[in-house]
């Protein structure tokens, strides 16, 4: 009985330890996923206003080119 319950509180410490760890890998995948997110609101961000702003000057440019 008193081995058993031993095994038991082996099993358990290491279903914690692998709950632990699976908390851990999902903290860090999402750490990861939270970054990318940031990083590519980023680019698309820098992507559109560089669009944003080559629309404007050609738009602008093809206004003078039309009133001349």
């Amino acid at each position: 009985m008193h081995s058993l319950f031993r095994i038991q509180s082996v099993f358990s410490s290491f279903n914690w330890i692998l709950c632990y760890k699976n908390l851990l890998l999902n903290l860090y995948l999402g750490v990861i996923l939270f970054l990318f997110f940031m990083l590519f609101k980023e680019i698309n961000f820098l992507l559109m206003g560089d669009f944003s702003f080559a629309y404007t000057v050609s738009h602008s440019v093809l206004y003078k080119w039309h009133k001349h």
